[in-house]
């Protein structure tokens, strides 16, 4: 992954004005803090050129090294006068440690942002049928990988920033197709609009958009709700918030997944029998994600493996694991499969 660091050139202006600050930036720079530290070098060092060239070269003071083409991996800093060899050594090891983090990019672990919603995840005993699901797949494809649970939020902007990282269970949904590269669907659920009032329960959705209602935000709950017409949406990080708010009697509606939404309701001291349901939708697969940096052989390996798994019926058989009751057939892949 290579790290470059260039300036913005005006050449015939710096032979007037040596000392006027130099325009930097990293392109694609995985390392956030080292934009600031890059700031501080480019505005204090005082050299034609300083350049550590991929394989850990050697330090030298020449022509600019954006000048010159080339597919090796560079971070340069340039500024025309004299330079100081103080500042050279705190750049030049600037340099190699950054670079050795570059060159070396593709064999660092991934990151894999598991959920924290159970079912499907829990951060406490780091085990739900997602997490089962996804960690089977990771350790036949023999790719070395770090467990993370975060905020749902947060999990989609690391993912989003290119962060060598995956995430799952997330609906495959239009607007999402480019931030992401989507390797293959790991769980089927459904979307569903409840209420503890059985009266409320029977009438039209026209009927109901004026009352409160939780949906989880930035997730079908949010966009369906929103799609509607509904009024007064209160959107929350997960379905917990939500059973707590409706548990409160803060809002009367519930736009929830069945599978998440139940065991929360239940984790909140609730009873899912006093939940009627309004109505309910189908939505599209959930699938493993991964960000857009991550190589497409990994890619590839990842995706032969679940494939594999859901047509062998295996993801289906772990996620019944999961529960005593039979699942009803629109909550297994195999059932999605054939209607295909």
């Amino acid at each position: 992954m290579p790290i470059i660091l260039s300036m913005q050139k005006h050449r015939q202006t710096y032979k007037k004005f040596r000392s006027l600050p130099i325009g930097c930036w990293v392109e694609n720079n995985p390392f956030a803090p080292i934009n600031s530290l890059v700031f501080f070098l480019c505005n204090f060092i005082h050299c034609d050129s300083l350049e550590a060239r991929e394989g850990l070269g050697t330090l030298t003071c020449s022509i600019p090294a954006s000048l010159r083409s080339g597919k090796n991996t560079r971070l340069a800093i340039f500024h025309y006068g004299k330079y100081f060899v103080g500042a050279i050594v705190v750049a030049l090891s600037f340099c190699l440690e950054n670079l050795a983090l570059a060159q070396d990019a593709d064999e660092r672990p991934f990151r894999v942002f598991q959920p924290d919603i159970a079912p499907w995840g829990d951060k406490d005993s780091r085990d739900g049928f997602i997490v089962k699901i996804v960690e089977t797949a990771f350790e036949r494809a023999g790719v070395d990988h770090k467990v993370v649970y975060a905020p749902w939020k947060r999990e989609q902007a690391a993912v989003q920033q290119r962060g060598y990282a995956f995430m799952a269970p997330l609906t495959r949904l239009q607007k999402r197709e480019p931030l992401y590269q989507w390797i293959a669907p790991v769980n089927v659920s459904y979307l569903q609009l409840v209420t503890p009032n059985p009266v409320l329960a029977k009438l039209d959705i026209p009927d109901l958009i004026d009352l409160p209602i939780a949906a989880r935000l930035e997730s079908p709950a949010q966009y369906t709700s929103e799609h509607l017409g509904f009024k007064a949406i209160t959107l929350v990080e997960n379905e917990e918030v939500a059973a707590r708010l409706m548990r409160a009697s803060r809002v009367t509606l519930w736009m929830q997944r069945g599978l998440p939404g139940g065991w929360a309701y239940w984790k909140a001291g609730g009873d899912n029998g006093d939940l009627h349901i309004v109505k309910r939708w189908t939505t599209p697969e959930q699938y493993l994600v991964a960000s857009l940096d991550v190589p497409h052989p990994v890619i590839h390996k990842l995706r032969t493996v679940l494939d594999e798994m859901r047509l062998s019926g295996e993801m289906d058989k772990i996620k019944q694991s999961y529960f005593d009751a039979p699942l009803d057939c629109e909550l297994l892949l195999a059932c999605i499969s054939s209607e295909e």
